[in-house]
């Protein structure tokens, strides 16, 4: 509708503009109308700058709510994480081959500084790990091997700065692994944010209101007590979405205590929180 109005009054302008020159010939009624171009011209860059935001918010997309809902001043500290885990193959494979797979996802995601250990761990699975470490986050990625020939494939990237990076960082890394064959990976989004103190229940409340109202999900189910609050809903423009119950979700909302901080932890997960 604004963009209608402001289309209207661009034909006005124009309108007027070709009778400039009737204008020049009676100057009173010619400085007159150039006043009132001068305000339907100022009132048209209002409207273009108003559209713009209305139409740039109705366009923004699920991620740049979810982002947007924690970045405010409400916590004292953000982060974001990704996990992707999914099978790769029935294969047998030589430590050098699980070590080229994990370095072309390193070079994807424009990483370099990295240091490849090999272990076993405790069910006896032969783990090949690339990771880097660093203030501004980490990455971890396991090649796991079970029973000699079921590879499965682990990414974990955690960030502490420029939330909506991590948004890029899946695309990049689905992208990879989707050229490897692994088109049935399981996926997480956390984003993480801090608050002062243990929060009573009616506070937990009002944040969770808040974030559902900014990102636009609706609430499927939950459940609240002083050990566990947890609230699970549905976002319609997110695609990917798991049964719990009789519903659909894919937007996971909790918060824990964290009494060596004295901080409350919330989480806003999708599809949930990976714990």
């Amino acid at each position: 509708m604004l963009r209608d109005i402001a289309y209207m009054m661009v034909l006005s302008v124009k309108e007027w503009g070709k009778n400039a020159s009737d204008f020049q010939k009676k100057k009173p009624i010619y400085r007159k109308t150039k006043f009132k171009i001068s305000i339907l011209l100022l009132m048209l860059l209002w409207i273009v700058s108003a559209s713009n935001i209305i139409y740039g918010l109705k366009d923004e997309g699920y991620r740049g709510r979810i982002v947007s809902a924690f970045s405010n001043d409400t916590y004292d500290k953000v982060s974001a994480s990704l996990s992707y885990y999914g099978k790769y193959a029935d294969t047998i494979l030589a430590d050098d081959a699980k070590i080229i797979i994990l370095e072309h996802i390193a070079k994807a995601i424009k990483i370099n500084r990295y240091e490849i250990t090999n272990t076993v761990d405790e069910e006896d699975n032969s783990v090949t790990t690339l990771s880097q470490l660093s203030e501004a986050g980490d990455v971890i990625m396991k090649f796991i091997t079970h029973d000699k020939d079921q590879q499965y494939i682990y990414v974990g990237i955690n960030i502490n700065r420029q939330m909506d990076a991590i948004f890029t960082y899946e695309d990049i890394v689905k992208q990879e692994l989707d050229k490897l064959g692994m088109n049935n990976t399981t996926v997480a989004i956390n984003l993480k944010g801090e608050l002062n103190g243990e929060l009573e229940e009616y506070k937990k409340d009002s944040i969770t209101k808040t974030l559902l109202d900014k990102t636009g999900a609706k609430v499927v189910t939950g459940h609240k007590s002083d050990e566990l609050y947890t609230i699970y809903a549905y976002d319609k423009d997110i695609k990917e979405s798991v049964e719990l119950g009789e519903g659909k979700v894919n937007v996971n909302i909790s918060m824990e205590y964290n009494s060596d901080k004295n901080k409350t932890i919330v989480y806003y997960s999708v599809p949930y929180r990976n714990m």
